[in-house]
């Protein structure tokens, strides 16, 4: 195996590491999020990057002690991918771990390689008393999760819940395919003939009862774009959190139109696409137009773009009433722009933007689109995030409801928790009257 080969046999060539080292080195100097800096090809250096976020605490704290100060971002950067590898990477040879690292350094300029070695090698040296030590170490240094999301949920949640929830956020997240109703066949008969096809090129995945549906879930190191069915549009991947947001409090029915503000990438979009038919249409708006050629290219794959009409358009915005305004819309789904620390674990990098300012800041923005879509007058509103923050979920929604003078009612919410399964997420029902 070359140098620069892939993961392979459990090793990755100094070409993928230096490659999860400068996309690392630039987010520590300047925030940018390291999956836009790391190059398509490489699921190796791309393991090291989602393993290193959910990671951080507590590689900073193996390699601490070794350094008299903390490292500038390239040299930072190397040790965190390296002590990765030694602490949490599966399969992957010491030797590996510490030479292509080294050598990795060198390539992304990370500087002073023989500064980099000498810390990875008392990392190994140390290494089950590192891993005794963080194993008592406080929550959130073991779990790696900001200090102040930790007691916030501890108070919210208690304190093993809490624990439950962040050892969460350390586990990489399942990827599940919900089949779509089309063409005759029914959610579970569409789900069923893809199990089939899936079952007879290798890939066993019994489906499994998620959120009222049935669900395939897709083992780990599967290439999604590559399972049957999927270039041909049969299903989405969606978390069973995310498809619950529809299936159960949304509830779209044929024929009916629905508003979806802040649809992109498009997941729940193509599920309420999906269960309108040919009749009914789906209103899709976002406020990125990046954003927006995502949902187009998925529309295009599931062949749902018939039912969907896409705008450019800020859900807080006068311009949406002035566009729709006049037009029937029965629901409409807010799945609104949040903290995501429901998702710490699919969106690691998202726990070290978090902050209660901004928290704060969000729930005004949230409830200044809640404000705004009530106006078109459809009879029901489903609020939804994937934070688990009380302050963006229960308080947004609840306030929306007493303060719209009457006009609105809460009928329900729902807080899911992140567990091993699925993601946290919340859900609100409000009812015009």
């Amino acid at each position: 195996m070359s140098a620069d080969s892939d993961k392979g046999s459990g090793t990755g060539g100094a070409a993928t590491r230096a490659a999860a080292i400068s996309a690392l080195a630039k987010w520590l100097r300047i925030g940018v999020f390291p999956s836009r800096s790391l190059p398509e090809s490489s699921p190796f250096a791309s393991e090291i990057v989602m393993g290193v976020l959910r990671n951080l605490t507590a590689l900073d704290f193996a390699f601490g002690r070794f350094c008299r100060r903390q490292p500038a971002p390239p040299a930072r950067a190397a040790l965190l991918v390296g002590a990765w590898q030694l602490l949490f990477g599966d399969d992957i040879p010491d030797y590996a771990a510490i030479n292509e690292t080294v050598e990795a350094a060198k390539r992304a300029r990370a500087a002073l390689p023989s500064f980099v070695n000498g810390v990875l090698r008392n990392v190994l040296r140390n290494r089950e008393a590192i891993l005794g030590e963080l194993a008592a170490a406080p929550l959130h240094v073991r779990t790696s999760h900001p200090q102040e999301i930790v007691e916030r949920w501890c108070k919210a949640f208690g304190d093993e819940r809490t624990a439950e929830i962040c050892e969460a956020g350390l586990a990489v997240p399942m990827a599940t395919a919900f089949a779509l109703p089309r063409d005759g066949l029914s959610a579970e008969e569409a789900t069923a003939a893809l199990a089939t096809r899936w079952r007879a090129a290798g890939i066993d995945c019994p489906p499994e009862v998620g959120n009222g549906s049935l669900a395939l879930p897709i083992p780990h190191g599967v290439r999604i774009a590559d399972l049957p069915g999927y270039a041909e549009g049969e299903f989405i991947i969606q978390d069973k959190a995310a498809f619950a947001t529809v299936a159960d409090f949304l509830e779209p029915q044929k024929g009916e139109t629905i508003l979806d503000c802040c649809a992109a990438p498009g997941g729940k979009t193509m599920q309420a696409a999906a269960r309108v038919g040919g009749e009914g249409c789906v209103i899709a708006l976002d406020n990125s137009e990046g954003r927006l050629a995502r949902l187009r290219e998925n529309l295009e794959r599931t062949r749902l773009g018939d039912r969907v009409e896409v705008a450019l358009c800020d859900a807080a915005s006068p311009e949406l009433v002035e566009r729709f305004g006049g037009r029937r819309i029965d629901a409409i789904l807010v799945d609104a722009p949040c903290s995501n620390s429901g998702v710490f674990a699919r969106r690691p990098e998202a726990r070290w933007r978090w902050s209660a300012a901004e928290v704060a800041r969000l729930a005004k923005v949230q409830r200044a689109i809640l404000d705004n879509v009530a106006l078109l007058g459809a009879r029901r509103i489903v609020y939804s995030t994937c934070s688990i923050d009380p302050e963006e979920n229960d308080a947004v929604a609840a306030s929306f409801a007493e303060e719209s003078a009457g006009r609105h009612v809460l009928l329900r919410s729902r807080t899911l928790l992140p567990s091993s399964d699925h993601d946290g997420a919340f859900a609100a029902l409000l009812r015009r009257v």
